[in-house]
């Protein structure tokens, strides 16, 4: 099952995401494996994520998909971390494309692959 969390790092910065885990407590578990204090851990419903279904019957052209990813091949060659450069993408994306980039790196900080969460 997923979960939404919100967790603080060792500088206490504010970070959410999503994990995938058997119970809130495994989740815990999880967070704390990557040295994040949890302060908020929520099971996700799938009716609940209807962000992530409404964008995955948008229309998102070829030609956003083709930046997208010569962007995010570039910001990667360069030594960018990949939550940074999907953060970046995701605020010069437009409308419907935004909020799939935003699914994207939710995953990706919820430890998810980054083939597993583009697919």
């Amino acid at each position: 099952m997923k979960y939404r969390y919100t967790a603080r790092d060792d500088k206490l910065r504010s970070q959410k995401g999503t994990v995938d885990a058997a119970n809130t407590k495994a989740a815990a578990a999880i967070l704390k494996e990557r040295k994040l204090i949890p302060v908020s851990i929520t099971p996700i419903q799938p009716w609940m994520d209807l962000g992530r279904i409404l964008a995955r019957f948008s229309k998102i052209s070829s030609l956003e998909v083709t930046n997208f990813t010569r962007q995010l091949s570039t910001m990667i060659t360069a030594g960018l971390p990949i939550t940074d450069g999907l953060n970046l993408l995701k605020l010069q994306a437009s409308g419907n494309f935004s909020q799939v980039v935003e699914s994207i790196l939710e995953d990706v900080r919820g430890g998810v692959s980054l083939s597993n969460a583009l697919a």
